[in-house]
């Protein structure tokens, strides 16, 4: 038997059954793992997106029909006797990466104008003439490969819309006002009036207006970053204006790294995250750390190793930058929980 699922050809790829067809049972799929880890795309990489449309892909996972040994694995006991999935069931633990392989392998023609995420399409053209064309050409290829799009869901001709986690603008994208609720929500600080009066101005300029710039292969990166005791941050910029920010918490074990580790793994994180937009470009990176601009080669664990043959790939110029004057990675690495 199968120790993991794979899919019948992309011919026989349609709707079983109907959504309204479709009954709720428990089942337990999480022995079926596979290693298959698919990255999903960056959408800084996109560069232009004066024209954006959004699909969304309906009932993707049950279009994927399973092979005759997979479909063993997917046997379940019911009142009514023992029972196998046609298709691919909800729940299997690889199910992400086999539906976001399969999308991209379907539109890998148009990654230039498209952007895939499982099943969420983002169509980007830079005239509405091009506009039309690609989508004709999406939806022809989508319809060939067995799926269907669902309208209500959908968002066709606008100026701007969310894709992936971003508020899409013409010229820039800005935060998510849903991504920032939080920040400004109604909480009551226990501080003084001035303190007050200056966490409202932050509010302020960072729900204003777009913020954040689309990248420019042709101009160097500036990439600012920081590690403190218990988190990463990081910041991607050109010419001054920001391009992305990166934060997140250490694990247990990270916190227990040696302080240039720290400093070192907030740079590799930002350069996995954001790969795609940086690799190939002139990049600089400027820490607060000073041993990390000439003494990375003295130390030599097998953590570190590894980091250095990753960043290698990226051919970085490191800078010293002092803590007073890095603030933004500063702040980003001690995000309050």
């Amino acid at each position: 038997m199968p120790s993991k699922l794979s899919l019948s050809s992309a011919q026989d790829r349609r709707h079983p059954c109907t959504p309204d067809q479709l009954r709720s049972y428990l089942w337990d799929f999480y022995f079926l793992t596979s290693q298959q880890s698919p990255q999903t795309p960056s959408l800084s990489s996109a560069q232009d997106r004066r024209h954006p449309c959004t699909l969304d892909v309906s009932t993707q996972y049950y279009t994927f029909i399973l092979d005759d040994e997979s479909k063993k694995l997917t046997t379940i006991a019911t009142p009514f006797g023992a029972h196998c999935y046609l298709c691919l069931p909800m729940g299997i633990y690889q199910l992400p990466d086999i539906a976001q392989e399969i999308m991209e392998k379907v539109l890998q023609d148009l990654f230039e104008e498209v952007k895939v995420y499982i099943d969420d399409i983002g169509c980007f053209s830079t005239s509405w003439d091009k506009h039309m064309s690609l989508l004709d050409i999406v939806l022809s290829w989508l319809e060939d490969a067995g799926f269907t799009v669902n309208p209500l869901k959908c968002e066709w001709g606008v100026k701007e819309t969310d894709f992936l986690g971003h508020w899409l603008t013409p010229n820039r994208h800005k935060p998510w006002k849903k991504k920032l609720t939080n920040l400004l929500g109604t909480k009551v600080f226990n501080w003084g009036p001035d303190q007050q009066k200056s966490f409202e101005q932050m509010k302020a300029i960072v729900a204003r207006d777009a913020l954040l710039a689309y990248p420019d292969n042709t101009i160097p990166f500036d990439i600012e970053t920081d590690a403190s005791d218990y988190q990463l941050g990081a910041v991607v910029k050109q010419k001054g204006h920001p391009i992305a920010y990166y934060s997140r918490k250490l694990n247990s074990a990270q916190r227990n790294y040696k302080t240039i580790e720290k400093e070192l793994l907030s740079i590799v994180e930002t350069f996995r995250e954001y790969r795609d937009i940086l690799l190939g470009g002139q990049l600089h990176v400027y820490t607060d750390h000073k041993n990390l601009t000439h003494e990375m080669t003295k130390f030599t664990t097998q953590r570190v190793l590894r980091w250095r043959l990753l960043l290698d790939e990226f051919g970085v110029t490191y800078h010293y930058k002092q803590g007073a004057s890095n603030f933004i990675a500063d702040a980003l690495s001690r995000v309050p929980s």
